[in-house]
């Protein structure tokens, strides 16, 4: 959903789902237990570090399947306990 929301035009977003699909990325949805982690989450680091809700699922999500989440800003997730992150720019 961010990656999308980041799309600046109608060329981008066609780019963006064929990249996804050449990567054989999957689309995960967010279940009752990456909720509650976000939830979670945002209790425990927004106030402190800003966290948004974007971002909380983001790190719920990564968390919840033990996935290395591929980030342009790994300032938004080095606070994070266990979160592990590839740093990339574009």
């Amino acid at each position: 959903m961010e990656i999308v929301q980041g799309v600046r035009n109608k060329e981008e977003l066609t780019k963006l789902k064929k990249d996804l699909r050449q990567w054989g990325a999957a689309i995960v949805h967010p279940s009752e237990l990456i909720s509650e982690n976000a939830i979670n989450l945002l209790e425990t680091y927004t106030l402190s570090h800003g966290l948004e809700l974007g971002d909380a699922i983001i790190a719920a999500t990564a968390l919840a399947f033990q996935e290395t989440l591929l980030t342009g800003n790994t300032k938004h997730y080095d606070y994070i306990p266990h979160i592990q992150m590839i740093p990339f720019t574009v």
